[in-house]
């Protein structure tokens, strides 16, 4: 499992490594020039390297990346665009000095025009500028230095993270950096996870400069990222005797007229999934089409209006409740009077596990407090709605965006987008890098809520299940590339993708599901 954490968050690990734990500043500052130097040798080959510093720590490092270059043998110069540097970084800038290292120092825009030859005669440019501590776009010279650096050719190795890029969600609203690739120190910086930041970092290096691994895994604060593996961990153990009601029961409550597609998806996902038996409740005019198409699936005919569901359905699934494991409300349900007047009857009197998705969504009362076993799915749009804000403030932020509707309803919120974001009111935080562009379909949601769902039902918690979810679902869609362009993917091809999607999580590791006398 990979974490990353915010500037504040790792800004707390260093303070406490340093403070805490007796580790001394310049043998991280030592460590992180070391990880940059070994990155920069395999960039440069043989030529001339520019490492650009600025004042902070940031530029520390890259003192120490020259004088380690330096004496492996390879041409370093320094440009310094700092008026004062202090602490551990002027100590590494003597250094470089000492031992010959050409320093030049840019205090100005004509400076730095009149240094144009450094620029075009590097082989590498090495971005030290600035470092997670620096806040708002750059301005004034160092602005202009990452202009600069836009006109030439040579590949940018940057530290920690690319100048000008919020380390925190990925932003970049004045100049910035786009760097080859990135050296970043201990974790990786929630910024280089969410557009524009995961472009702008290019190939990421997580750099080991010593901090302590008990400050790491987990880091406080951190952001979980599932990977191949961590799947059987977060799912429960399915022992040899497994019978399809100890695999869990669930209710799906979708479709109308126009729209049978999305519950056939949810259910076929949730079956995939590993759900024992799911029921489909259906507006009775659709149940022949649904039996017909889902022929695992148990289909309940309820009463209906102008083709969609209506109250009626909740009296029709009361009987069935006590039995149920997990709901699904929301796939193609429509947006009437009579599914707005079943969400209110729902919420109001299923309080296990939930999953909230779609249409479901969209009649949720705007201050309904939901509980910590229910999972929403909304899209950039559907979050707006429910937030109250702008799709463009969302876009800037989807972690934060996801963490306070979260904490707001006392439920697990999956926002969806590249990438996925969960966030459950209770401090935990996950994003998902699983999936691509075929996913921008529709009815990938309606695949993506019954997976969940199917993990619910077997007993995962909602911000497990929902994590698992989106990975298994992410991962199916890129086994799909496999057999065809993104363009070409649908939705009842991650639903068939699937099992094999658990497979490489990990999924049927979790135990032998064979009797004995079959191992």
């Amino acid at each position: 499992m990979k974490w990353a954490v915010d500037a504040a968050a790792m800004r707390a690990i260093d303070e406490r490594a340093i403070r805490d734990m007796g580790i001394p500043g310049r043998i991280l500052m030592e460590n992180a020039g070391n990880a940059v130097a070994e990155v920069a040798v395999g960039m440069a080959g043989s030529g001339s390297i520019l490492i650009l510093c600025g004042p902070g720590n940031n530029g520390g490092d890259g003192f120490v990346a020259a004088r380690l270059l330096k004496e492996r043998g390879y041409p370093a110069e320094i440009a310094l665009l700092a008026a004062k540097v202090a602490g551990d970084s002027a100590r590494n800038l003597d250094l470089a000095r000492a031992i010959g290292i050409p320093i030049t120092e840019i205090m100005s825009e004509t400076h730095l025009a009149s240094a144009d030859g450094m620029f075009t005669g590097a082989s590498l440019v090495i971005d030290a500028l600035l470092g997670t501590g620096s806040r708002g776009p750059p301005r004034g010279l160092i602005g202009a230095a990452i202009q600069r650096l836009e006109t030439l050719r040579s590949p940018v190795l940057a530290v920690d993270i690319p100048t000008g890029m919020d380390s925190d969600t990925g932003r970049a609203d004045g100049p910035v950096v786009s760097a080859s690739a990135t050296v970043t120190m201990g974790l990786l910086k929630t910024g280089m996870l969410f557009f524009p930041g995961c472009t702008l970092a290019g190939r990421l290096t997580v750099a080991d400069i010593g901090l302590p691994r008990e400050l790491l895994d987990p880091p406080q604060g951190g952001v979980q990222i599932l990977e191949p593996g961590d799947l059987a961990s977060s799912l429960p153990t399915v022992p040899s005797s497994a019978h399809k009601g100890l695999a869990g029961r669930i209710l799906v409550i979708a479709g109308a007229t126009g729209m049978t597609g999305a519950a056939a998806l949810c259910c076929a996902a949730a079956l995939k999934a590993g759900a024992g038996m799911v029921y489909l409740a259906i507006p009775e005019h659709l149940n022949t089409i649904l039996e017909t198409m889902l022929p695992e699936v148990i289909t309940i005919p309820v009463p209906e209006r102008d083709g969609m569901h209506c109250r009626g359905t909740l009296d029709a699934v009361r009987s069935l409740l006590d039995s149920i494991d997990t709901v699904v409300l929301g796939p193609g349900l429509g947006r009437g009077a009579g599914p707005a007047d079943l969400v209110k009857e729902v919420l109001a009197s299923w309080r296990g596990p939930l999953v909230l998705d779609a249409d479901g969504l969209f009649h949720l009362p705007a201050d309904l407090t939901l509980s910590n076993q229910a999972v929403l799915t909304p899209h950039i749009g559907e979050m707006a709605r429910l937030a109250g804000c702008s799709g463009d403030s969302l876009r800037a932020d989807p972690r934060g965006a996801a963490c306070r509707e979260a904490c707001r309803r006392q439920a697990t919120v999956l926002l969806k987008g590249a990438p996925t974001v969960v966030a459950d009111g209770k401090g935990h935080t996950g994003v998902n890098l699983t999936g691509n562009a075929g996913l921008a379909t529709g009815g990938s949601g309606d695949v993506l809520s019954g997976a969940i769902a199917g993990f619910m039902a077997q007993g995962a918690e909602g911000y497990r299940a929902a994590m698992a979810g989106a990975f298994v679902h992410g991962l199916a869609a890129d086994c799909a590339l496999e057999e065809m362009p993104h363009a070409s993917i649908l939705p009842t091809d991650v639903v068939r993708l699937l099992p094999k999607a658990l497979r490489m999580a990990g999924f049927g590791d979790r135990s032998d599901p064979r009797p004995w006398w079959k191992r």
